[in-house]
């Protein structure tokens, strides 16, 4: 095999060594440095222990001003989003938890799609890489979010948490998958329309659909179940709320997606999608910090570098094995 070697850029002739780092032109002997040196003065280094309790959310102290301060951390925050790899989902079946935060950036909202990704006997969750959409949080988006995913990580989902968006409950049915509807969302919910204090206008009322509300989530007696049932309805006919007696409706028609968690104990699925609004959350505190963002891009770049930081979340069930 014919080696063919590289020509001088002045005369495309055969090139000398001159030296350690210079090669010389064996025509017109002109020479040069083949790895030439960065002009300006040398880049002041930061070690990446100050971008990483940033994020977590430390105090940091630093006789810079905040603007060369930012740029730094800006810097650290690209090389580390460059060179960190995302963390391997779990082996074997697993469960989905997936939600959505939003932001607006001159007047117009931009959601990211988070799905966390976790074993069925796992207590922890790793994180995917998120997606970012112009909008609010749609059908397509969460479409979208879920084609970007892996096939090899795709093909062994088997349930999916999440607050019950239709986007999400129509992904359920179409692969099958099993549907556990977070507790959380449908409670807080409630209280946004009734009062669930003891010394609120409506508190009789509140505190008895609490109750009845309580019984069919986590009561494992049929007949216990179908009288709080049969109680909730006639509840629902008298109310007067429009937004109540809709939540209502849509609980006793969707009520099997909350006791998934019990029909199935064998997956050991968490009834609520805590840990991902946790994530949402160490999100919004980064915000605050940083006095937020100026454009979507920036915003995202924060995103995934806190999620390439966090890794894993914990994610378990009451009554899963440690």
């Amino acid at each position: 095999m014919n080696k063919i070697h590289e020509k001088s850029p002045c005369c495309n002739v055969s090139i000398r060594r001159f030296g350690e780092r210079r090669r010389q032109c064996a025509l017109c002997h002109k020479t040069w440095r083949v790895w030439k040196r960065r002009k300006g003065r040398k880049r002041k280094r930061m070690s990446d222990s100050s971008l990483f309790k940033y994020l977590k959310g430390g105090a940091i102290y630093t006789k810079l001003n905040k603007k060369t301060y930012s740029a730094r951390l800006r810097c650290m925050l690209r090389d580390f989003n460059k060179k960190t790899q995302w963390i391997d989902a779990p082996n074997g079946a697993l469960i989905v938890v997936a939600d959505a935060i939003i932001d607006f950036f001159k007047g117009k909202p931009y959601t990211v799609y988070f799905i966390l990704v976790r074993g069925i006997l796992s207590s922890e969750a790793c994180i995917l890489p998120p997606y970012m959409r112009a909008g609010p949080e749609t059908a397509q988006g969460w479409e979208e979010a879920f084609d970007r995913i892996p096939q090899d990580i795709f093909t062994r989902i088997c349930a999916l948490v999440c607050d019950g968006h239709p986007g999400l409950v129509t992904l359920t049915r179409t692969f099958r998958w099993l549907l556990q509807r977070c507790h959380f969302h449908l409670l807080a919910s409630l209280s946004h329309r009734i009062s669930f204090r003891p010394k609120g206008k409506t508190s009789e009322m509140g505190l008895k659909i609490k109750k009845l509300v309580q019984i069919v989530l986590y009561q494992k007696n049929n007949s216990i179940i179908v009288s709080a049932l049969r109680e909730l309805d006639e509840i629902k006919n008298q109310v007067r709320s429009r937004h109540l007696k809709s939540v209502l409706s849509g609980f006793l028609k969707h009520y099997e997606d909350f006791r998934t968690y019990i029909k199935f104990p064998e997956y050991f699925l968490p009834n609520t999608t805590n840990s991902a609004e946790f994530f949402n959350s160490r999100i919004r505190d980064l915000q605050y910090r940083a006095r937020g963002f100026r454009t979507p891009s920036s915003f995202f770049m924060w995103v995934v570098g806190l999620c390439k930081y966090q890794k894993k979340i914990t994610c378990r069930h009451k009554n899963q094995p440690n």
